[in-house]
C-alpha cells in the first residue's frame, strides 16, 4: 500500500502522480498533429477521442505503461466522448478491478470504487481513476507506434487501427 492507500501493483514501478486530469504525452500529441496536418483523407482534431483511441486499444491488448509528466489535458469527457463516458469509466474500471484480483461480491471492491470515483470532480474519476485511464492511454500508444507506426493519411491509419482492434490477444478478454 501507498502513503495514500492506494493498493499498488506490479506493473506499477512508480508512485502515482496523482493527476487530476487525463495526461496526454508530447509524443501522442505529436503523432496525432502530425496525422492531421499530412492527411488528406481527413482530421481528427479532439484530443479527448485521440486520446480514447490509444486508451481503447491499450485496453483490448491489456496494455498499460507510465505516462509521464502529461501534459494534462482535460478533467472531463468532452465531444462526443461525453455520450458514452460511463461505459468508458465502467470498461477502465473493469480493467483495474480485474488487475488487482478484485471479484463481483468482495467487500473491497467497493473500497476501490470509492478510491476510482469522484462525484465531485467533473469527470467523475479520482485522481487514480484519471490514472488508470492515463496508463492504458500510454500502453496503447506504445502499441499503435509498434504495429501501426507513422502515418500521415487518417483513412490508412483507422484501417490499420481496426485490424489491431480485431486482433487482440485471447487472454485480455
Amino acid at each position: 500500500m501507498s502513503k495514500r492507500g492506494i493498493k499498488k501493483t506490479t506493473s506499477q514501478k512508480k508512485e502515482l502522480k496523482t493527476p487530476k486530469e487525463f495526461l496526454f504525452g508530447k509524443r501522442e500529441k505529436l503523432y496525432f498533429d502530425n496525422l492531421n496536418k499530412k492527411s488528406s483523407t481527413g482530421k481528427m482534431d479532439n484530443f479527448m477521442e485521440q486520446f480514447w483511441l490509444c486508451t481503447y486499444i491499450g485496453l483490448a491488448h491489456n496494455r498499460q505503461a507510465d505516462p509521464g509528466e502529461g501534459p494534462q489535458m482535460v478533467d472531463y469527457f468532452p465531444g462526443r466522448t461525453r455520450t458514452n463516458e460511463n461505459l468508458l469509466r465502467g470498461f477502465v474500471f473493469y480493467r483495474y478491478a480485474k488487475e488487482n484480483g478484485y471479484v463481483i461480491g468482495d467487500r473491497e471492491i467497493l473500497k476501490a470504487m470509492r478510491r476510482f470515483f469522484d462525484e465531485t470532480s467533473d469527470g467523475k474519476l479520482s485522481e487514480r481513476g484519471y490514472y488508470e485511464f492515463s496508463r492504458y492511454a500510454a500502453g496503447g500508444f506504445e502499441l499503435i507506434l509498434d504495429k501501426i507506426g507513422p502515418t500521415y493519411d487518417l483513412a490508412t491509419f483507422l484501417v490499420k487501427y481496426v485490424e489491431l482492434l480485431k486482433n487482440y490477444p485471447e487472454n485480455s478478454k
